[in-house]
């Protein structure tokens, strides 16, 4: 059984197998970077932004835009599926906000942000998710964290851990 097929014990181990199964599973990059005005993420940031933006139009069209030809899922739980080309990534995405729908979620916003810059061609997007109802009131907060790439063009997602409810960082002494 390969590492990418494996059910990670822990979310650490979880982030190394979703780092090393997207560094594994690359392609050869077009190192140009893309400009903002062709409406592509020229930067790491720009990306987070405009995955954002899309995250909160409820489109999965718009969404799926954003990611990789495949990208390597794992779930809070540990379990981890892969979404291979647009129209499975179209359809998971639908059945995901359809299914926020259905709890009474209208808008997901994108609250917080951190980017880091790994290399020229990968970096993580650690994002704080905000779920709301119709009144506006947040009924859920949630994280993932996004391996992207640049990808011709732009930053694409290649990788996502869902790690759910966020917890405070532990503090290191």
């Amino acid at each position: 059984m390969s590492l990418c097929a494996r059910r990670p014990r822990n979310l650490f181990l979880a982030l190394a197998v979703l780092v090393m199964c997207a560094l594994s599973s690359a392609v050869q990059a077009d190192h140009h970077a893309a400009s903002a005005s062709d409406g592509t993420p020229a930067s790491p940031k720009d990306f987070a932004v405009m995955y954002g933006e899309a995250s909160a139009s409820f489109s999965a069209e718009a969404v799926a835009s954003f990611y990789g030809e495949t990208v390597v899922s794992i779930a809070h739980t540990g379990t981890m599926r892969t979404m291979a080309g647009k129209p499975q990534q179209v359809a998971e995405l639908a059945g995901f906000y359809t299914a926020l729908g259905e709890r009474g979620i209208t808008s997901l916003n994108l609250a917080d942000y951190t980017v880091i810059e790994l290399s020229n061609e990968f970096a993580l997007s650690r994002m704080r998710w905000e779920l709301a109802d119709s009144s506006g009131a947040v009924r859920n907060t949630v994280m993932s964290t996004y391996v992207i790439r640049r990808e011709a063009p732009g930053w694409r997602v290649v990788s996502i851990l869902e790690m759910g409810r966020p917890t405070p960082p532990a503090r290191l002494e």
